[in-house]
């Protein structure tokens, strides 16, 4: 809570910018299944590239689908876990235009390494992947404003029939990133809300069958309903689209997304290499630096006609994740994840903010 004494703008040398912390702080008190969580969704992330660069047959299909399903509402869901709302402070201001810095910078990247017609609505429209960047600055921004005593189940409730009512709202659409930020709102507040509860240890203790065995049933009901699975495709990311159908699938699929969420989380709190743990910490990393081996791929496919196949785009997916590993060592590739442009805007906007408050 902020009280009605005002504050004096920040005496800060602005030539010095935010220190964000070091990925290597602090691993001593990391909790390595999260780490190994964030690892394993990367993987889905760029398998799921892969397939949308090569194309796939019909079994390559129903997996897309499936880690569509589930994989960035998990990485959102994960993303509000470690939101603390209600801190009003400049390092929390810093953080979220960190995250609009890294979408300017990158998006232009991406831009241009993957070339559109340039006009005004592909300005204002996240190129690829990089609509998380996007919309982890408002969520974060939105996160400041939002009291602790707000995050209950009955306002859960009313942000997810918000997020599943999206596609009947006209304004909201691919400019902006909107329709993903309405539509995985939900998610990132289920996140916020599970905090403080010891979330990933009562996962812990379920039993694993319990939770494997829904996300198998899901997995071959969508291998045999060719219907749903293309209805099921890009059902948080399209744009207006005001249509019973849509609306249920949504809701259909974010039901699914909690089951195949909650499976995949106790998963990745099995015996696995610590490896993947080490490489999960640079998620980030990961994310934005694997969309320069899809172009690679990508002009590759357009000279090499690829067959549709689960083995080569397994092996495409393998080489690119190395290949991250691998640049992920490289300092000057690390040094512009720290790049934030907007250090001076956010610390003015936090101190008006700060005194209108």
């Amino acid at each position: 809570m902020i009280n009605n004494q005002r504050i004096t703008p920040p005496q800060h040398n602005h030539t010095e910018k935010y220190q964000y912390p070091n990925k290597n702080q602090g691993t001593s008190r990391r909790d390595n299944s999260i780490d190994t969580l964030k690892f394993l969704l990367i993987c889905t992330v760029v398998f799921g590239h892969v397939i949308m660069t090569l194309g796939g047959n019909k079994i390559e299909i129903v997996i897309f689908n499936f880690i569509y399903s589930f994989h960035m509402p998990l990485f959102v869901f994960i993303s509000g876990y470690f939101t603390h709302p209600g801190e009003m402070t400049e390092r929390k201001f810093c953080e979220a235009f960190h995250f609009l810095s890294l979408f300017i910078l990158f998006n232009l990247c991406t831009w241009l390494i993957i070339p559109r017609d340039m006009n005004f609505r592909t300005i204002l429209t996240p190129q690829y992947a990089m609509w998380y960047l996007l919309a982890m600055f408002y969520w974060r921004f939105l996160s400041i404003f939002i009291k602790k005593e707000w995050l209950t189940w009955r306002n859960l409730c009313i942000v997810t029939v918000f997020s599943a009512l999206v596609g009947f709202v006209p304004f909201i659409g691919e400019m902006g990133s909107f329709n993903r930020v309405a539509c995985f709102l939900c998610f990132f507040m289920a996140g916020m809300m599970c905090h403080n509860t010891n979330f990933f240890l009562r996962v812990k203790r379920i039993p694993f069958g319990i939770l494997i065995i829904p996300m198998i049933v899901i997995f071959v009901f969508m291998l045999y309903c060719n219907s749903y699975n293309e209805g099921l495709q890009n059902i948080y990311s399209n744009a207006y689209n005001g249509s019973l159908l849509r609306f249920g699938l949504r809701t259909i699929g974010m039901f699914m997304a909690v089951l195949i969420g909650i499976g995949f989380i106790r998963i990745s709190q099995m015996r696995l290499p610590h490896l993947f743990a080490m490489l999960g910490r640079q998620s980030l990393f990961f994310y934005l630096y694997h969309i320069l081996f899809i172009a690679i791929l990508q002009h590759i496919s357009n000279a090499m006609q690829f067959p549709h196949s689960f083995t080569i785009s397994a092996f495409c997916s393998i080489i690119i994740i190395i290949a991250c590993s691998l640049l992920s060592k490289i300092k000057i590739l690390n040094n512009f994840l720290q790049v934030n442009i907007f250090n001076r805007i956010a610390s003015q906007v936090f101190y008006i903010c700060s005194n209108k408050l």
